[in-house]
């Protein structure tokens, strides 16, 4: 296997229309993060950002995106990231520690990897879900077919009515490119961050940055989806995804922090409007991120299985993370799990800031 490394702007016409092909080739490759546009913007405004193009010499070029930090590889976008694969069929296989090696680098970090070929078990730490609404056959077979959903959409559509007895009527925007809508959602999420300790996405100049590049794109197979909700002509929920090819990343929900609107889940209501226009948006699949919270569960059609891990080309290195892992796992079940909570989240909030430097 020969490997090319190059910037997501020096790739050819070809590569690229390859790159797209692959994706809507195979089922899992559906997401927009692993598209080349989304490559090509965090490239605008991430200079380290690079893409392997893996010469197969059996099925063409597979291509494999990241950021580049010293001899580390971290995921295209990074936190920012739902997703990471080598843009491959399913059964490619490669060797993870020669891939690090032939990209120049010692350790090559992944946390929402898909691994269908399952060529980095040995390398993964744990494997989370990322939970999906199946829209293909429209909302009311998704309905049917969720015995679970069906009684969250019965709860939603009680605290839809609530809202707008509450609020005034109801309007829901698919797509809503005003700037009232872009601002408030970016306020209402930082201080939904900021009162949560969780590190701030939005006060990262590149994050902004990014996230105007993909509200600005329009094409119908790749763009940035900003929906909206109103109440009465007063804004109260609004919700930035990706939208590729008929599948919706759902990405950045916020909501008014307004005592009314809180009582009645405009952020729920929001989704479900989504679900609901499935039809007229040309939806087939909303796709919620990785966590099982409890509201993605009840209304999860299906799972989609991500990798976390890392793979280490040095010895040492290797060994000490399987010494730090196990304390940690230890840690979790002995009498100090408690005393240990605020340190161990303070420094998980360090090491999330640096991730977006």
């Amino acid at each position: 296997m020969n490997v090319r490394l190059l910037r997501p702007n020096e790739l050819s016409d070809e590569l690229v229309q390859h790159w797209t092909g692959l994706c809507r080739m195979h089922s899992h490759l559906d997401s927009g993060f692993l598209r080349p546009e989304f490559a090509q913007d965090v490239a605008a405004v991430r200079e380290e950002t690079q893409v392997a193009v893996l010469d197969d010499e059996a099925g063409g070029p597979c291509f494999f995106a990241f950021q580049r930090h010293g001899n580390l590889l971290r995921p295209l976008g990074g936190r920012l990231s739902d997703y990471q694969a080598i843009i491959a069929p399913p059964d490619f296989r490669v060797d993870p520690l020669r891939l690090v090696a032939e990209l120049e680098a010692d350790c090559l970090r992944f946390d929402h990897l898909l691994d269908p070929s399952k060529s980095f078990g040995r390398w993964t730490e744990f494997t989370d879900g990322s939970p999906y609404l199946d829209l293909s056959n429209g909302f009311e077979a998704y309905q049917s077919a969720n015995e679970a959903g069906s009684r969250e959409i019965k709860e939603t559509r009680r605290k839809r009515r609530k809202l707008e007895r509450e609020l005034g009527e109801l309007e829901f925007r698919a797509f809503d490119d005003s700037d009232e809508a872009w601002e408030s959602l970016v306020r209402w999420k930082s201080e939904q961050y900021d009162s949560s300790r969780i590190t701030n996405v939005f006060s990262f100049e590149w994050t902004l940055q990014l996230l105007q590049r993909l509200r600005a794109r329009q094409a119908p197979e790749f763009r940035g989806m900003l929906s909206s909700l109103y109440a009465g002509g007063r804004l109260v929920a609004a919700h930035f995804g990706l939208l590729c090819d008929g599948v919706l990343h759902y990405w950045f929900p916020a909501y008014e922090p307004g005592e009314a609107a809180l009582r009645c889940s405009p952020g729920r209501i929001l989704l479900l409007e989504l679900a609901m226009a499935a039809d007229q948006l040309g939806l087939r699949k909303i796709d919620l991120g990785r966590g099982m919270a409890r509201y993605k569960r009840s209304a999860m059609s299906g799972c989609t299985e991500v990798a976390v891990g890392e793979v280490e080309l040095r010895q040492v290195r290797r060994a000490m993370r399987c010494t730090w892992r196990k304390t940690r796992n230890w840690l979790k079940r002995s009498p100090l799990k408690y005393p240990l909570k605020w340190p161990a989240r303070a420094a998980y909030r360090v090491r999330e800031w640096l991730d977006f430097r």
